[in-house]
């Protein structure tokens, strides 16, 4: 299993995939962080106020948003299994390695481990953004005070989660192009609205659960699951979306 986990690592890093996607993750988080700094406080479209930066439900507001770039984890998930379909090399790592079981386990593994790193850089970059934002509040709330651990740490979880059930649609899909625009579309355009528009139906959702185990319902008012319950419902989901894969590539032909 070693060798085949190294095998992946190698291949994963082999292309500048990784770090091309870890590169917009982080610029979105950024952006995201800004946005929500630039707007804390003030009256939106629908005659609302967002919380200030000086309030907590304003830092968490803030921190919750170290999660936006997690949708480009979900799509490493995806490139690290349709890449091989795509470039033909599926067949050689299943020569490789016949028992193909174990191929998956290898990938399983390998992307959990760069999904949480992934999710770390991103989250250290998004910390260092949200405490130059606290900077400018009138009364700042120390980043380092309350939830802060529990809500960064939430950010790590939901990359690495999302990442797993990435290589687990990218089992199930195998075009590449396909399951890309098929996760991107449904987690940014049809779960954000479920999440926003229908609560009870959208928290539990992969959004819902990633949005739960960030707290984005205590500054939003949005009614999501609490965030031991997002937590598991997020493993739950990179569960079946894991045994999924299991399933698909052991009984498939890759010809």
């Amino acid at each position: 299993m070693r060798r085949l986990v190294r095998s992946e690592i190698r291949k994963a890093l082999s292309t500048r995939v990784p770090l091309v996607l870890l590169v917009v993750a982080t610029a979105v988080t950024v952006v995201s962080l800004t946005a929500t700094a630039v707007l804390a406080g003030r009256e939106i479209a629908d005659a609302t106020m967002t919380p200030a930066l000086d309030t907590e439900a304003g830092m968490h507001a803030l921190l919750a948003s170290a999660s936006s770039g997690s949708v480009l984890a979900l799509v490493l998930g995806i490139l690290g299994v349709t890449g091989e379909y795509r470039h033909l090399t599926i067949t050689q790592t299943f020569l490789g390695a016949p028992r193909r079981y174990r191929v998956v386990s290898a990938k399983l593994l390998t992307y959990l481990l760069l999904g949480g790193l992934f999710g770390l850089v991103v989250t250290a970059v998004g910390l260092g953004a949200g405490e130059l934002a606290l900077l400018v509040a009138v009364e700042p709330v120390s980043p380092l005070r309350g939830d802060v651990a529990a809500i960064l740490g939430g950010a790590v979880l939901s990359h690495a989660m999302y990442t797993l059930v990435g290589v687990g649609v990218g089992a199930l899909l195998r075009n590449q192009v396909v399951a890309v625009v098929t996760v991107v579309v449904w987690t940014q355009l049809v779960e954000n609205m479920l999440v926003g528009m229908f609560p009870p139906v959208g928290r539990w959702l992969l959004t819902g659960a990633s949005s739960a185990v960030v707290r984005y319902g205590e500054s939003t008012g949005l009614a999501l699951l609490p965030v031991w319950a997002g937590a598991l419902l997020l493993a739950g989901y990179a569960a079946v979306f894991g045994a999924a894969a299991y399933a698909t590539t052991t009984r498939r032909d890759v010809t």
